[in-house]
């Protein structure tokens, strides 16, 4: 029995056979934003842990090169987070084994934030510059399509502002494949509430008497306490606008101005050279006065920024029906008065101009209504 050992013992160990190990390789998604990670994962196929694995890599236009060395876990698994700034091409290794290689594409970030004059500010982030190539402004179309509204080339930094006239509305920013560019997929930005900005005007006469004020009120809806609104004049007979004032908006967007027209003038208001509201016109009367003097004659003046003189004014008497009658005529003189010598018997009286008499800029006009008693 103690010789039979002893044989055994003498006998040659055969060395053990070497196991190839490989691995196989997932990706956590085949696109990724630029900026963010993805996940790379495999099982080498000993199920062994403490294998050593080797991540390559090769970004479109370069070499392949080994990113990073792993090291498997219990029953052989492993993992990477890989962030790839361009279209990219991972493979993974274990001793001499190298695995299939998956691609991964990258989209350019795009981030949007709306200004506060309501225009929209983009920017294309990527491992370039995406200088001179094109975004879109798109909306939600039918059947869950997206249709480009407006485009714009991408300045400096890659940036660009969208100065858009849209309802309020669901948008997104779109940069497709071929605007992207090697090494990048189309991409697009999360969709977003765009709120739109729109401005009113509207006077609190369409008609004033030469000297008095009228109010300018409006509204920038969608606005808030505090942008400015430039408010601008178009006098008769003047070519171009011309600004008027500034005036700043109240907590809900509402603001308001007090002039006094001197003739028809047209307004309209401007909020960051981008939201114009519509344009309206006020029209100016002369404003007429008169008094009776004590001899029985009838003193009428008129007052405007031009001068009246040569044109006539007219004596009206009440009927009564309650129309207005002319029965005298009498010209303007270079004092801007008439004076009516002559009148009717006791009766409501009053001094009028027809828009044709009171020219360009101007529209007819009356006094108040008088109780003329002659001879005062």
């Amino acid at each position: 029995m103690i010789v039979l050992v002893l044989v055994l013992a003498t006998l040659p160990v055969a060395p053990a056979r070497a196991v190839n190990a490989s691995t196989g390789l997932r990706v956590s998604s085949f696109r990724v934003l630029y900026g963010q990670r993805l996940s790379i994962t495999g099982r080498v196929s000993t199920h062994l842990a403490g294998q050593r694995v080797e991540i390559l890599a090769q970004p479109l236009g370069r070499a392949i090169a080994r990113v990073a060395t792993v090291e498997s876990r219990a029953g052989g698994y492993w993992s990477y987070r890989a962030k790839p700034s361009v279209q990219t091409d991972y493979s993974a290794q274990v001793g001499g084994t190298k695995s299939r290689a998956l691609t991964v594409g990258v989209q350019p970030a795009v981030t949007v934030s709306e200004l506060s004059d309501g225009k929209l500010a983009v920017r294309v982030l990527g491992a370039r510059s995406f200088t001179g190539r094109v975004v879109e402004l798109q909306q939600p179309g039918k059947g869950g399509s997206w249709r480009t509204v407006v485009q714009e080339k991408l300045t400096s930094n890659s940036s660009a502002v969208f100065a858009t006239t849209l309802p309020t509305s669901k948008v997104r920013i779109g940069m497709s494949v071929n605007q992207a560019g090697a090494g990048y997929l189309g991409t697009t930005s999360h969709p977003f509430l765009y709120h739109a900005y729109s401005l009113t005007i509207k006077p609190s006469s369409y008609r004033v008497l030469f000297g008095n004020p009228i109010t300018l009120t409006g509204k920038l809806v969608g606005g808030k306490r505090g942008q400015t609104i430039t408010i601008f004049q178009q006098q008769y007979g003047r070519s171009a606008p011309m600004r008027l004032a500034k005036v700043h908006t109240q907590e809900d967007g509402s603001w308001s101005f007090r002039i006094k027209p001197v003739i028809q003038a047209s307004f309209h208001a401007e909020w960051s050279g981008t939201k114009i509201s519509p344009t309206v016109k006020v029209g100016v009367q002369p404003d007429i006065t008169v008094r009776e003097l004590a001899n029985g004659h009838l003193l009428a003046h008129i007052y405007g920024a031009v001068g009246f003189k040569g044109r006539q004014l007219q004596l009206q008497q009440r009927m009564p029906s309650g129309s207005w009658k002319t029965v005298i005529q009498k010209p303007i003189d270079y004092k801007s008065n008439a004076l009516f010598t002559t009148a009717p018997a006791s009766t409501t009286v009053r001094i009028a101009i027809s828009v044709n008499e009171a020219g360009a800029g101007y529209l007819g006009s009356t006094s108040h209504p008088l109780q003329y008693h002659p001879g005062g």
